[in-house]
């Protein structure tokens, strides 16, 4: 599952225990792995791991899951 959405940041949950994802920037074509939040249409992750895509706030993204969720 592939998802479109704007890049939002700060995180405001803790990140560190979140599972990672695929985050790709279709405009510089750079991805990196990283654990997100997605808050409604937009997604926070942490700056340095913005900046390693050349993402800017407000940039439309792509992200996937790097692992099939688990069924609960």
């Amino acid at each position: 599952m592939q998802r479109l959405v704007k890049l939002d940041l700060p995180p405001q949950a803790d990140l560190s225990a979140a599972p990672l994802w695929r985050v790709i920037n279709p405009a510089s074509g750079l991805t990196v792995e990283a654990p997100i939040e997605i808050c409604g249409a937009g997604v926070r992750l942490w700056h340095e791991r913005a900046r390693a895509i050349a993402a800017e706030p407000g940039q439309w993204l792509e992200v996937e899951p790097l692992a099939a969720p688990v069924p609960g």
